[in-house]
């Protein structure tokens, strides 16, 4: 049932296969230089007294590019160093159970690799989800404490320090500034006004610069604490009415505050991982407030470790990251895809939990399998299916694995040609702990660039590229098979025929 056209990931799939069984001990300043080769960038570095290395990976949650470059420096440290370990931000200690041990039950390698790395192109995985989906003995580590992790930043939080500082700057404004503000807000330019009284002030403008800087690594968590803290205390000072945002204020400091907590947490944590496992490095992989927190707690321990920050980071590469609306779904246990799509149907500044504890990765993860293993079956053998006979059984799909969530009737599958004279199958899908049923048609798609697809990394830089240069296929569940999902049979079968 493989084509022709998916070689390259047979050599993928090999190359998992292959384990150094001895791997050589380096310093861990040179394991941050040779891991980060092209895509990061080794930073601070601190060799300790006692025989535990971590790697620190610094990360904006939402960049897609990020965990990319964090995929690919992960494999290095899987395939040269022997990291068998990952200490997960976002993840909680007694309660998340990282286990990709249903994925792993699903047949075919070849289009299980060919999943984990759609998922991970659309935002739906991270780069730790996705090295321990390709190897079983990989694994994740829960070390996030349940109530640090459960205190949020409100929209009301995040807007407090604003206004306190606006309140603060009104204070000082000159009559000139007054009128220029009041023109401005007559032109139904509320924010250019606040920020222009707050930018009038050098005192409220350089506070303003640290809570709305766009460079993350630039603030660390003791600098917004600090903030807050000085706003309360300068308000007092010229009499600034900010009776409706002191509650709010506190939310944001207590936010800030338990985050430095959360990072001794972390680390806590990961620690006792490298006590259990010290033949290699642990992994940690944070926010980049996050990062001089965890350094400086891991520095106290005497333990070695390396920062290293994705290139995307370092450039403050945006392209790629995920919508604000997909994030927010990502934050809520939900699927990033939006109305529409397979995710949809199916269900700031803090980690999003980890996909893999979540019922709907489960379900996504089967039907991608099952869609992928119709469509390319269905495409070698020219397009038709054979009278009550398709060329494929349960077990082929998945269908078999204990727990699978969904079923599908073979015998309703049925193929329908959009305007372009292009085949799809359409096949209704069971999601068993919903009672409910979609549709889904599945078509084969040309691979562009397979000639430079040779390997694991190779595969990651060719996504990286794409995603860089914008120019990513949508609708994908696989490498090279599109689909499309609906609540009914002539839904699916109608957007078929009206494709181009």
């Amino acid at each position: 049932m493989k084509g022709k056209t998916l070689s390259f990931s047979v050599a993928i799939v090999l190359s998992l296969l292959v384990s150094q069984v001895i791997f050589a001990a380096e310093n861990i300043a040179e394991i941050g230089n040779k891991i980060s080769v092209d895509v990061g960038k080794r930073g601070a570095i601190f060799t300790g007294s006692i025989p535990y290395q971590f790697v620190i990976f610094e990360e904006n949650h939402k960049s897609r590019a990020g965990q990319l470059e964090i995929a690919i420096m992960l494999n290095r440290l899987y395939q040269q160093y022997g990291v068998r370990h990952f200490a997960l931000e976002g993840a909680v200690k007694g309660k998340d159970i990282l286990d990709a041990s249903f994925f792993h039950k699903l047949p075919d390698e070849e289009i299980k690799v060919d999943i984990a790395l759609q998922q991970l192109k659309d935002g739906e995985i991270s780069a730790a989800e996705f090295t321990t989906m390709l190897y079983k003995d990989f694994i994740l580590h829960p070390v996030e404490d349940e109530k640090e992790y459960a205190v949020e930043l409100t929209q009301e939080a995040q807007i407090a320090p604003i206004m306190y500082l606006y309140k603060i700057a009104s204070k000082s404004l000159t009559p000139e500034q007054r009128g220029q503000a009041n023109s401005l807000i007559q032109q139904d330019k509320q924010m250019e006004a606040i920020e222009f009284i707050i930018n009038s002030n050098l005192w409220t403008n350089e506070r303003y610069k640290i809570i709305n800087s766009s460079d993350i690594r630039s603030v660390s968590l003791e600098d917004m604490v600090k903030v807050s803290d000085e706003l309360v205390v300068k308000a007092n000072e010229v009499k600034a009415d900010v009776s409706q945002a002191e509650g709010s204020l506190q939310q944001f400091k207590k936010f800030f505050s338990t985050a430095i907590k959360r990072s001794e947490t972390i680390v806590n944590n990961a620690f006792s991982i490298a006590k259990s496992f010290p033949q290699a490095p642990v992994v940690i992989n944070v926010g980049a407030l996050h990062t001089a927190d965890i350094a400086n707690f891991l520095k106290d321990k005497t333990a070695s470790f390396v920062v290293v920050t994705p290139r995307s980071l370092l450039n403050g590469n945006k392209r790629g990251d995920l919508p604000s609306e997909a994030y927010k779904r990502k934050l809520n246990n939900q699927s990033v895809g939006p109305a529409g799509t397979l995710g949809a149907l199916l269900d700031g500044r803090r980690k999003p939990p980890p996909s893999l504890t979540q019922p709907w990765h489960k379900t996504i993860s089967a039907i991608m399998v099952a869609g992928t293993t119709i469509a390319r079956a269905i495409a070698s053998g020219g397009g038709m299916i054979p009278p009550n006979k398709p060329p494929f059984n349960e077990r082929d799909l998945g269908l078999s694995a204990k727990g699978c969530p969904i079923r599908i009737n073979l015998m309703e599958l049925i193929t329908v040609k959009d305007k372009n004279e292009r085949i799809s199958t359409v096949f209704p899908v069971k999601i068993l702990a919903e009672n409910k049923t979609i549709w889904m048609a599945v078509q084969t798609i040309p691979i562009k660039n397979t000639e430079a697809v040779l390997d694991l990394e190779a595969t990651l830089k060719q996504i990286l590229k794409e995603i860089n240069e914008s120019r990513s296929e949508k609708g994908l569940i696989a490498m090279n098979v599109k689909a499309v999902v609906s609540s009914s049979k002539e839904g699916a079968i109608s957007t078929v025929q009206g494709g181009s």
